[in-house]
């Protein structure tokens, strides 16, 4: 390439994901320097900015937008940035953005959530998702434009329609959509042919050919493979930081006996089954046992008070 490679600084903020995990996302958010060379990533685990949102707060996108423009104009006259002056950010946050937004792009910055994915959306991996809006993210760094959802009018009212197209810019009424959104890893023919117009207009035709090409391929996920791809990043994923990109949990967080063991239950994480198991019912079979023990002396009792009354008749 013969533009520059803009910097950006992905911040994960407090909350917004298992101590656990860190080390194993930021590998992985580091492969995406090796796949592509028009961003440097780095990831900060601390806010260089500083923008002190409240992880229990509710924010909207204009909210979020106003706190990074004031900070960023405040810390540009303190000479902060310095050669930092065209680093972009993404900030991955615990808070839900109003609108059931995933994540949500202006200018410089973008916000991802990780509010409740978890909970409902697991075991498509939140690193997968994270990667998707991430890598969504860059080519909105990258074109300088607002590109439209699916379902945007032109007013930028948003269309609650039923249908998802499966494309990476789809906006989805039923939040279960973006499983597959992330799954498929596609960029819509109309998406497509704006991105190329616009990078055509700053880079000319071969370059912009280029870059949907090498973002289609970012954007699909296919270069993670699998536990069995040796070498691939799953592959380091499991067997260096044990963490299961397929099933979406980390081993060591496993209780009892089951915590050293790969093995999976088909539908179920280990992890989930060594909760139970630990949480559940050993508890329940300690307190069948000392039931158990515990009336043996009134078993007793009874047996030779039968034996009294049966005898005296």
């Amino acid at each position: 390439m013969t533009t520059s490679i803009r910097k950006v600084n992905i911040v994960l903020l407090k909350d917004s994901m298992n101590n656990d995990n860190q080390a194993a996302f930021k590998f992985l958010c580091s492969k995406l320097n090796q796949l592509q060379d028009y961003f440097e990533v780095q990831l900060f685990h601390t806010d260089p900015l500083d923008l002190q949102l409240k992880s229990s707060s509710i924010y909207t996108q204009s909210q979020l937008s106003e706190i990074y423009s004031g900070k960023y104009i405040e810390l540009r006259e303190k000479n902060f940035f310095k050669e930092e002056i065209e680093a972009k950010y993404i900030y991955i946050i615990p808070n839900q953005i109003q609108g059931d937004f995933f994540y949500f792009y202006h200018q410089a910055v973008s916000f991802i959530t990780t509010k409740d994915w978890a909970k409902n959306y697991s075991p498509t991996s939140i690193f997968k998702y994270l990667l998707n809006s991430i890598i969504t993210s860059l080519i909105h760094f990258r074109t300088n434009a607002e590109i439209t959802q699916h379902g945007e009018s032109e007013g930028g009212s948003i269309k609650k329609y039923e249908y998802s197209t499966g494309c990476t810019f789809d906006y989805c009424k039923r939040k279960e959509d973006k499983i597959s959104i992330v799954n498929s890893g596609i960029i819509c023919h109309k998406h497509k042919e704006e991105i190329l117009k616009i990078v055509q207009k700053s880079y000319g035709e071969k370059q912009s050919q280029r870059f949907i090409a090498d973002f289609e391929k970012l954007i699909n996920l296919n270069w993670i493979g699998t536990k069995k791809d040796i070498n691939s990043p799953a592959y380091v994923l499991w067997n260096l930081y044990k963490f299961d990109i397929e099933e979406d949990y980390y081993s060591k967080t496993t209780p009892g006996i089951l915590a050293d063991k790969p093995a999976i239950i088909p539908g179920v994480t280990t992890q989930l089954v060594g909760r139970t198991f630990s949480g559940c019912v050993i508890p329940f079979i300690t307190f069948i046992l000392g039931l158990f023990i515990g009336l043996l002396p009134i078993r007793k009792w009874l047996y030779n008070l039968i034996q009294l009354l049966w005898g005296g008749n």
